[in-house]
């Protein structure tokens, strides 16, 4: 679609202020605007320690684990022992990937990530 013309004068010889509409996605920048970059890497938790960013204190490093059995890990355990094996019920809750696993930096003892077991 084209665009109309661009009239700089009315019929009764009035001036008009033509003014350009910005292109759709563009960005408009003045000369005293500042530009922040915020760079993001997203860390994947998982049962065993990563190497992740602390917002908290800035540091980087290895995180520090705490873990639950998950509750797919508790039912398996109990549909074991329901059906009779008593002395295998307790394998699905040491299972690393059964376990529900929270991830602290190593620093300042925060909470930075979760891990839930499927």
């Amino acid at each position: 679609m084209a665009a109309p013309p661009k009239y700089d004068r009315l019929e009764d010889n009035q001036p008009v202020v033509v003014q350009e509409q910005p292109q759709p996605g563009a960005v408009a920048h003045t000369p005293s605007s500042h530009t922040a970059v915020v760079m993001s890497q997203t860390t994947t938790f998982g049962p065993h320690p990563v190497e992740s960013f602390c917002m908290n204190c800035g540091k980087v490093g290895l995180t520090v684990i705490s873990s639950t059995p998950g509750s797919t890990a508790i039912l398996l355990g109990v549909l074991l022992c329901v059906a009779g094996c008593h002395l295998c019920c307790w394998v699905p809750c040491a299972i690393p990937r059964m376990r529900d696993t929270k991830h602290y930096c190593s620093n300042c003892k925060k909470v930075i990530g979760h891990f839930v077991a499927p």
